[in-house]
């Protein structure tokens, strides 16, 4: 390419960027980007485009997007080829054909490129300044291609301005083999502190819990419920552990409010958790759950039909879209005693809800729910965002099917167990290498409530975290420490 040919590489350290200018190689920028993040996923790239180079190859958004490579285009709209038409006019030649205001057959198109580029997988936000830019930047998750958009003017440089050109000795383009991309290993709290069975855990306090986290080796942790509710108390807590937050629940009640109310529900949260950098709200109903009733039995849990579920989804969508417009995404948690418990329930959901509902991938709670937890991640690989690694012990799990018992009381009985335990059951190496062959590039967490005088909190969490970890380097899965 004409980059590699003139001296145009001028990006050999930090602080510096690459620019193909004049009438060079249009179009190349964003398949560029992706190449780059592909030989480099350590490395954060970020592509400035015009309107009309991302008009030329905007369709490796939909490549990036589902190779779920991450990288930041920043895109200002100057209504067409502004850089030719300044160069023409530089020259000493009129402007001519460069502008979308130069049609003569119609009225000059008005294209939305932040839904463009949504509609292709890609997060994307219009800003209008440098201020709002640098906020998208600073809030943007780092699994999906952003797109950020704004207007730009065209500013036309003296007559006779030009950039002088070179031969360069030998390319700078290294031998670099595509590897997959790196993954983070977190943690719930809830074999610490569990939430739903707080008498159980009385024994252990939170500050314990982000403590002995961070020394097994986890690099992030879900929120709990006796974390700090605070934005800056919970800041202090997971900073004085070197740990950050990769997530953390929330009930949700879409069936019982409308969109407006569920919105002011979890809009506090929303907020925390972009502050704070988190990858997404673990999301579930919980309004007619039966997961927290110890009297209740798992089998009596609510049951939607197809189409119930299907409207459902159609809700949680809109509900979706207006976190995705604040920065933050959410992955639905299929639960056991909850709506959405079994194989074809996640599947309802997921057939009928858009893109921004994505999936939170739970080993335990679908092999419990009696789904195939293998096929499950064979069909929806585009949608999984989240990933829990949980175990269980059949026998157990056998055992409260047969006596009819609730959730809480399989919890106490040992129903959920970490990898890595003799007594579980879930293939956790194939399912490593599935995450590999889907390019998936974000959090793995350890979550398995357990009775602690049966499972210390300390030794179990270690063991499931040295079990991933071989998972991953068995796999050739590199993590980010």
């Amino acid at each position: 390419m004409p980059g590699e040919l003139h001296k145009l590489w001028k990006a050999p350290r930090p602080g510096a960027y690459h620019m193909e200018y004049g009438f060079f190689c249009m179009g190349y920028e964003i398949a560029g980007a992706l190449g780059i993040k592909m030989a480099e996923p350590e490395r954060d790239v970020i592509c400035m485009v015009g309107d009309g180079a991302y008009m030329m190859a905007n369709s490796e958004m939909a490549t990036a997007a589902m190779m779920r490579v991450p990288f930041t285009v920043v895109l200002t709209d100057n209504r067409g080829f502004g850089c030719i038409n300044r160069l023409q006019m530089s020259t000493g030649g009129a402007e001519f054909n460069n502008l979308l205001e130069h049609t003569i057959h119609g009225q000059p198109s008005r294209i939305d490129f932040a839904a463009h580029a949504a509609a292709m997988g890609a997060e994307a936000v219009k800003v209008s300044g440098i201020e709002e830019l640098e906020a998208a930047l600073a809030r943007r998750e780092r699994r999906r291609p952003l797109v950020g958009c704004g207007g730009a003017r065209n500013l036309h440089p003296r007559r006779g301005q030009r950039g002088s050109q070179g031969l360069r000795d030998r390319p700078r383009i290294p031998d670099r083999r595509i590897n997959p991309m790196p993954v983070r290993i977190g943690i719930s709290p809830i074999a610490w502190q569990n939430d739903d069975l707080p008498d159980l855990t009385a024994a252990y306090t939170m500050e314990q819990a982000l403590r002995e986290s961070r020394a097994i080796g986890y690099t992030g942790v879900e929120r709990g419920q006796r974390m700090p509710h605070d934005t800056p108390g919970l800041r202090r807590a997971l900073e004085a552990n070197d740990i950050a937050l990769c997530g953390g629940w929330c009930s949700g009640n879409l069936l019982v409010n409308d969109l407006e109310d569920e919105k002011r529900a979890v809009a506090a949260q929303v907020e925390q958790f972009v502050a704070l950098g988190a990858p997404c709200i673990v999301y579930a109903e919980f309004s007619n759950t039966v997961q927290g009733q110890s009297g209740t039995p798992v089998s009596r849990r609510p049951r939607l039909s197809r189409d119930e579920i299907h409207a459902y989804a159609a809700r949680l969508g809109e509900l979706a879209r207006w976190m995705a417009g604040q920065g933050m995404q959410l992955a639905y948690h299929h639960h056991m005693g909850s709506i959405i418990e079994n194989e074809d329930e996640v599947n309802w959901l997921m057939e009928a809800s858009p893109r921004e509902v994505h999936l939170l991938y739970d080993t335990g709670h679908l092999r419990f729910g009696g789904a195939d937890e293998l096929a499950v991640l064979d069909r929806w690989p585009d949608r999984v965002l989240h990933v829990h690694y949980k175990d269980v012990r059949p026998k157990i799990v056998d055992q409260i099917r047969a006596s009819d018992c609730s959730f809480l009381d399989a919890v106490i009985a040992g129903a959920f167990t970490v990898p890595g335990d003799p007594e579980g059951c879930i293939d956790f190496a194939t399912i490593t290498r599935k995450l590999v062959a889907m390019n998936y590039a974000g959090w793995i967490v350890v979550e398995a409530e357990q009775d602690p005088a049966k499972a210390p909190p300390y030794e179990c969490s270690r063991l499931g975290y040295e079990t991933i970890t071989a998972a991953c380097r068995n796999a050739g899965l590199d993590i980010i420490r």
